[in-house]
């Protein structure tokens, strides 16, 4: 009986052994027939679990990872790839080229492209596409190198057949619609149709061969849609192209492409429209960000919202696009940084916050984006309004252009902070002084008196100093001197004796010692100067020669004198602009002058 359960156990152990490895080799065979099928997701749990078993087997690293990069997954194509390139696994070589050239190691990409090429070439293979994948990736290289620093403001991902609904154009930008539901038709295609504001022009494309579609455009006759007329074959390639848009110009044409030298999968390119010649000029692929080694398509720009959108896939599931929007910028400027990782990670747009400027709120931009504007009603971005002649009005800082003006409105709008935090903090003075006792309140009626009298000093110095002609610092001053005096004489009258001879004295001493520091030379205003001055003979001034102020002399501004801009400095009093002067003397650093006594003398 012992004998008898002996063998019926080895009997079984062998059985179950033998159905293990049969099972196994199924399951391998069956693994690689999906493999060999393109059905690369159900093939990876089978591989997954053979790496596992297996973890240095080259055959096994190679399959998994073809499955991981197929299926999305970057990460763990590079890691056993890696593996199978170590052990010379020919086709390891093409797929962790790929793995580098969507990540945007392009150097990485081309070096594996060119052994791969090698080893093709050994055995006296076609070479020709991996040739042409290792120029494509030296080409990937150079724009990385130029990435753009375009501030990408944000990003909706949505479905790929929907994403036209992410764009709100202003009705002066035209309108876009799917081609299906423009010519009511059930014909396949994913292209789009753009037609112009006035609404007689249409850009499209669709197939003319069963193979590859081309772009086209028709005009409106009549009230009918006619005269269907192919784009030139230096825009349209011999691969796929579609998505146009065209700016108002009407010359500017966007569109995507898989031909012309495409990255990967529809690229973006620009050409316009030469009215002369009746010709276009040869497209221009557009850099980095817009571009990438994924499908990139729908560039738009509406110049009434001065906003522009973009699709991609990269890095989406399938199905699935990003559409992102960012500010155009008038002139190309690319990421100022030796940084690399800094480069892929804009090129890329591993974060759109990688883009923002310090600082900056783009809720308006963002709720604008989405806002229907009706032909002639154009939004404008407004952090001020500041009239300056007829129709001209500055609404951001970047619309002054005189730096001179700008230096005046940044010390204007500190100069109006410093005054509401003084306010602030008047108003908290005098909440404690409410609350306070009557010891309290006496020591408080000194602070307030010593913080108003202060602060009008302050903003009268200002004012002289460093802003001649704006009289907002002054007026500041002025009511805080007011204010202090009148509030002195309140808690008594030798203390508003006091209050008044103390500042009066303050004043003069701070003055005086002003109008003779050459300290003040740093921060007062000077712009247009024509040169510093350190002898008389510099710009040969001498005493007696004549001229006129360009600015308010409080006590330092400009003039101009024997035909030459200069820094002037009033002997004793302050002088305004437009004002007759003589030269009194010139030392180290200023021209001293004076008031001329007649008043029709022009310089």
């Amino acid at each position: 009986m012992k004998r008898l359960s002996k063998k019926l156990l080895y009997t079984l152990g062998v059985t179950l052994i033998c159905g293990g490895m049969q099972l196994h080799a199924q399951s391998l065979d069956q693994a690689k027939k999906l493999y060999n099928d393109g059905k690369y997701a159900e093939a990876k749990p089978v591989f997954e679990k053979l790496v596992k078993q297996a973890p240095s087997n080259a055959s096994y690293n190679q399959w998994y990872g073809v499955c991981c990069f197929e299926t999305g997954d970057l990460a763990g194509a590079e890691k056993h790839l890696k593996v199978a390139v170590k052990r010379r696994v020919q086709d390891a070589y093409r797929y962790l080229g790929e793995v580098y050239y969507q990540t945007y190691r392009f150097n990485e990409a081309e070096e594996m492209f060119d052994e791969y090429i090698t080893l093709l070439t050994k055995k006296k293979q076609d070479v020709e596409p991996y040739q042409i994948r290792m120029d494509l990736a030296n080409k990937a290289s150079r724009m990385l190198d130029k990435v753009e620093n375009v501030q990408i403001i944000d990003s909706l991902v949505v479905d790929k057949d929907d994403f036209l609904s992410a764009y709100t154009l202003s009705e002066e930008s035209g309108t876009l619609t799917t081609y299906q539901d423009f010519f009511q038709t059930n014909d396949p295609g994913n292209s789009s149709v753009y037609m112009n504001q006035k609404g007689d022009k249409i850009y499209y494309a669709h197939s003319t061969d069963g193979k590859h579609s081309c772009l086209f455009t028709q005009s409106k006759l009549m009230d009918q849609w006619g005269d269907e007329k192919q784009l030139p074959m230096n825009i349209n390639s011999d691969a796929d192209d579609g998505y146009p848009f065209v700016l108002s110009d009407g010359v500017t044409i966007y569109y995507a492409s898989k031909g012309n030298g495409s990255l990967g999968g529809y690229d973006l390119f620009v050409t316009r429209y030469n009215i002369n010649s009746d010709t276009y000029l040869t497209p221009e692929q557009l850099g980095m960000p817009y571009n990438s080694p994924f499908n990139d398509y729908m560039m738009v720009i509406d110049e009434a919202k001065q906003l522009g959108w973009f699709v991609s896939d990269r890095y989406q599931p399938e199905g699935k696009v990003c559409v992102y929007l960012f500010i155009p910028n008038d002139n190309r400027e690319r990421v100022d940084s030796e940084d690399i990782e800094l480069k892929r990670a804009r090129a890329s747009i591993a974060s759109i916050k990688d883009s923002w400027k310090p600082g900056s709120n783009y809720e308006e931009l963002i709720h604008l984006a989405h806002t229907e504007i009706p032909y002639g009603r154009i939004e404008i971005k407004k952090d001020f309004t500041f009239p300056i002649h007829n129709d001209i009005v500055y609404y951001t800082l970047d619309d002054i252009q005189s730096p001179e003006a700008k230096n005046y409105y940044e010390k204007v709008v500190s100069i109006h902070k410093q005054i509401k935090e003084l306010n602030e903090k008047l108003e908290s003075l005098r909440a404690s002084y409410i609350k306070g006792n009557k010891a309290k309140r006496e020591l408080l009626d000194i602070a307030i008196i010593v913080f108003l009298m202060g602060a009008a000093i302050l903003l009268i110095l200002a004012e002289i100093f460093l802003l001649p002609g704006i009289t907002l610092a002054g007026i500041g001053g002025a009511i805080f001197a007011i204010g202090g005096v009148v509030f002195a004489y309140t808690v008594g009258i030798w203390v508003g004796h006091l209050t008044l001879s103390l500042s009066i004295i303050t004043f003069g001493i701070i003055f005086a010692w002003l109008l003779r520091s050459r300290s003040v030379n740093k921060i007062a205003l000077k712009t247009d100067i024509d040169s510093k001055l350190t002898s008389s003979r510099d710009l040969g001034i001498e005493p007696g020669d004549e001229g006129i102020t360009l600015s308010r002399l409080a006590p330092i501004g400009k003039a101009r004198i024997k035909g030459i801009n200069v820094e002037a400095k009033s002997q004793d009093e302050l002088i305004d602009e437009n004002t007759p002067i003589v030269v009194i003397r010139v030392d180290s650093y200023n021209v001293i002058v004076r008031p001329k006594e007649e008043t029709n003398i022009h310089a």
